[in-house]
This record gives structure tokens, C-alpha cells and sequence, in this order.
């Protein structure tokens, strides 16, 4: 599924459910054989033919990055720029990053709370009221302003990924962990990277992606993980900067 929006920097974006994401619904006994990244790089192609577009720029986010990367990678010449949101790197070393911070910015009550959920959420039960009250829990540890939770819920109260997509996902990654990160130093398209200060996967993400993309920029803010609902003005800002002639 994909849907397509206009801003007033007079760019179209197209936002794309991946498979097994938000309204692309998948069946739990096609995952293994559906879901992969070069599936993934299909649909984005068959998306970008239908909007008529000879070439375009692509954004991800989180785990999304990694798969733009991998786009990237595969068909770099119809890509005019890469930019990257608060976006993992291909190791995924920020697993750990995120787990001590999740420890330490939630309260022992929290966390208990937490994993009570997360073992509840095992039982496939009741998920969809589970998966609200573990959004409640944890949104505060990935915003800089905990203010902003409510926004985010709302904005992210239809979202849905199964965790076995997600794992099959991490399988991919695993298997083409050697070819992204071979690729992404030859990338020659302008490449921005926007990472919030207070994001739990911590800033070593942000400058291990720099490493690997040389032709990159990179732009810290401070706002949490989701810093383009949190600050959407300092990353319009960001965006402004890049798509200056010459980039």
C-alpha cells in the first residue's frame, strides 16, 4: 500500500507500507516466502512506475533506513538523493544502546510493566489492545519530550508489524549484511543523515552510517527517535539545506 502527500517545499512523498507493515497485510504462512528486500526494492519499483517517475529521492526510517540503503545499493542510478531518519546501520550494534536505555529511562514499575507485556504479547492474544498499552510504556524512552507520546500515539495507533515480518526482516539483513556494506562506499548520490541526540540507539549509529557513506552529511537535532514528528520544522530545515543547488 502506498499513499502519496504534497508539503509546501513542493515535494510529493509517497509514504510505502512495507509487506507485513501498517495496511500491506500479509499471511503469517507467506512471510518466509514473501517477505525479503528484493521483493521490497520490486514494490518500491513498481510504485515508482505508476507515479510515472523516471528516477526519485528516498527516505527511510529506523530499520527503514537499512532497507533505503539496500535500495540505494541495488538501483543507485535512478535514486537523486538518500536520506536517512534516525536510521539504524547495518550492524544493528545499537541493540544493545537501546535496551540500557530503555533500563535507565524507565522507572523499575515501567519496566516490570513492560515485560509483563511483552509476555502477554507471546500468548498472540488480545494484541491490538496489548500492543496500545506497550506504545504507552515505551514511546516516552524514543521522544525527547514526553509530551510528545500522545501525538505519537495517535499518529502511530494504526500502525501494525508482526514480529515475525520483523524477524524475517532480520534475517535479510543478516544475509546481506557483506553486499550493503560493501556498496554504500561507492554510492556517488548525495546521502543525508538526521539523527536526534536523544535517540536510545545513541549517536555511534548515526556516525557508523557516516563511515560507510562517504558522500554523506550528517545532521544531529535535539529531539528523540521519531524527530520528524517530534521537530518537524528543524528537519524541514535540514531538508531546506540539503536540496540547495549543487547537492
Amino acid at each position: 500500500m502506498s499513499s502519496y502527500y504534497r508539503n509546501p517545499l513542493h515535494f510529493t512523498y509517497i509514504v510505502v507500507d512495507l509487506r507485513g507493515t501498517g495496511k500491506s497485510k500479509i499471511s503469517s504462512q507467506d512471510i518466509e516466502r514473501k517477505v525479503s528486500f528484493k521483493n521490497i526494492v520490486e514494490d518500491f519499483e513498481r510504485v515508482r512506475k505508476d507515479a510515472g517517475y523516471t528516477h526519485w529521492s528516498v527516505t527511510g526510517h529506523s530499520f527503514g533506513g537499512i532497507v533505503a540503503e539496500y535500495y540505494a545499493c541495488e538501483l543507485p542510478n535512478i535514486i537523486d538523493h538518500l536520506i536517512l531518519l534516525s536510521s539504524a546501520d547495518p550492524s544493528l550494534d545499537a541493540t544493545s544502546n537501546i535496551s540500557l536505555n530503555v533500563k535507565i529511562r524507565l522507572t523499575p514499575q515501567q519496566f516490570e510493566h513492560k515485560l509483563q507485556l511483552e509476555k502477554m504479547m507471546e500468548t498472540g492474544k488480545n494484541l491490538d489492545s496489548l500492543k496500545r498499552a506497550y506504545d504507552r510504556v515505551m514511546l516516552p524512552v524514543y521522544v525527547y519530550n514526553p509530551e510528545d507520546t500522545l501525538k505519537l500515539l495517535s499518529i502511530l495507533k494504526d500502525v501494525t508489524m508482526s514480529m515475525a515480518v520483523f524477524d524475517k526482516m532480520g534475517k535479510e539483513l543478516y544475509n546481506n549484511y557483506k553486499y550493503i556494506t560493501s556498496s554504500l562506499p561507492t554510492l556517488k548520490i548525495p546521502v543525508m543523515i538526521i539523527h536526534g541526540q536523544m535517540d536510545p540507539m545513541g549517536e555511534g549509529v548515526a556516525y557508523r552510517n557516516q563511515k560507510l557513506i562517504p558522500n554523506s552529511t550528517l545532521y544531529f537535532i535535539a529531539e528523540g527517535h521519531f524527530l520528524w514528528v517530534e521537530n518537524c520544522y528543524r528537519v524541514g530545515a535540514c531538508f531546506h539545506e540539503f536540496y540547495l543547488p549543487g547537492n
